[in-house]
């Protein structure tokens, strides 16, 4: 796969400015499909450099609770006979919905192995671009398995690598040696959303991961709050994933009665409030600098 301009683009002015960026999370079709279009718009207005578009999957296996109950209620969700159905089909189309109206905001396609074996990996690649998805995560492909990375090589569309706390330094060499995308340094072992990130413990992992890519470092899985995104952004990290605790705020509070537009305030003041911590720790570590290193 080629390196794709836009994230190129946000994560060289991200670097110029010393600052580090929000990546955001919407899981497609929770409690429809044009909710979903709205909390794209909401995620990129508050200030998401980077959304994660997920493809909900009825048998995920590195999403925790609050990200599997988003799953199951896409998956049965219908508000009425004509409402289509919550597929890589309508994703793509939510995807080429959202890129008309933000040209910047760098979209990253989440997903399991199947629902892309099923429409073909190059009819997915193609379509994938042309919809303006930036990258792709496939959380059940291990880096050995080529056969997604062959027919998309010579497209615009990233491929994101993930390591993991348990990932040995030996392989993390190997996987990264030759890998020219965005990396997902996962901070807990474990599945999302069931614990938070060990600070101390995370700094020398961002470390370690730095050591083997110049390539920009997203760090999720267990960061919950404005308090702790700020302390992943003081590690080497250029990027912050938040995203169960997204999907739980729209929750609670439409469980507790609010209207679709008040959730939506709600998750666009918890995503502005993360952003600000991220951007004022990055931007006051003691003795920190502009991150000057390689363009991406």
């Amino acid at each position: 796969m080629t390196q794709n301009p836009r994230i190129q683009a946000c994560f060289n002015r991200l670097r110029a400015h010393g600052h580090k960026g929000l990546v955001g999370w919407v899981s497609a079709g929770d409690y429809g499909l044009d909710f979903s279009r709205r909390m794209l718009d909401t995620l990129a207005d508050a200030g998401c450099d980077v959304i994660e578009l997920a493809l909900p999957f009825s048998d995920p296996m590195a999403d925790g609770s609050i990200i599997q109950a988003s799953y199951e209620r896409a998956l049965r969700w219908r508000a009425g006979q004509n409402t289509p159905p919550v597929d890589l089909e309508s994703v793509l189309a939510l995807a080429a919905d959202f890129r008309q109206r933000h040209l910047d905001t760098v979209l990253l396609l989440y997903s399991y192995l199947n629902p892309i074996l099923q429409m073909g990996f190059a009819e997915f690649g193609a379509r994938a671009v042309a919809a303006g998805v930036d990258g792709l995560i496939v959380v059940d492909m291990p880096f050995e398995e080529s056969q997604l990375r062959q027919p998309l090589a010579n497209l615009p569309l990233e491929f994101v690598q993930l390591v993991a706390p348990t990932t040995s330094a030996d392989r993390m060499a190997t996987t990264l040696a030759n890998h020219h995308g965005l990396v997902y340094a996962i901070a807990v072992a474990g599945v999302t959303g069931q614990k938070s990130a060990e600070i101390d413990g995370l700094t020398r992992y961002v470390q370690l991961v730095r050591q083997h890519t110049a390539q920009p470092i997203l760090v999720g899985f267990g960061i919950k709050t404005p308090e702790q995104a700020a302390a992943v952004a003081q590690t080497d990290a250029d990027a912050v994933v938040v995203a169960s605790a997204i999907i739980d705020c729209y929750d609670r509070s439409l469980a507790a009665g609010k209207s679709l537009d008040q959730a939506l305030a709600d998750v666009s003041a918890l995503a502005s409030a993360i952003k600000a911590a991220i951007v004022q720790a990055a931007t006051s570590t003691p003795g920190a600098t502009p991150n000057v290193r390689q363009a991406v």
